[in-house]
């Protein structure tokens, strides 16, 4: 199962940034997040599960230091549960060292966005 690491800001006004992991297990989007708040308290880490029929739009930006994968499922309620999400979105930032890793799970959530 390959694991892509990435990291979102925007948690809490600002005071607070997450860090986890997003991959695809079977017929599932798994996303692992551990949040920080003004680095000084880590909560643990919580795992969410989406069906990746659930999934409405995956879009990639690439960068010149990293890229930002946003997510988007159809009800936007079920993307709005994970740190980071705001308007039924979420902005991953990965750097560009994973950027191997980020074309791989593309290839995999093409299949089912197509």
């Amino acid at each position: 199962m390959l694991s892509v690491p990435f990291a979102t800001t925007d948690i809490h006004g600002g005071f607070a940034a997450g860090r986890g992991a997003i991959c695809v297990d079977g017929d599932d989007l798994l996303i692992e997040v551990q949040v920080t708040v003004m680095n000084l308290w880590q909560r643990d880490a919580k795992t969410f599960r989406f069906d990746l029929t659930d999934l409405e739009e995956v879009r990639l930006k690439r960068g010149l230091f990293g890229d930002r994968i946003t997510l988007r499922t159809r009800p936007m309620g079920l993307i709005a549960q994970v740190p980071g999400a705001a308007e039924g979105c979420l902005v991953l930032k990965v750097k560009r060292r994973h950027r191997a890793d980020v074309d791989a799970l593309l290839d995999r959530l093409d299949l089912w966005l197509a």
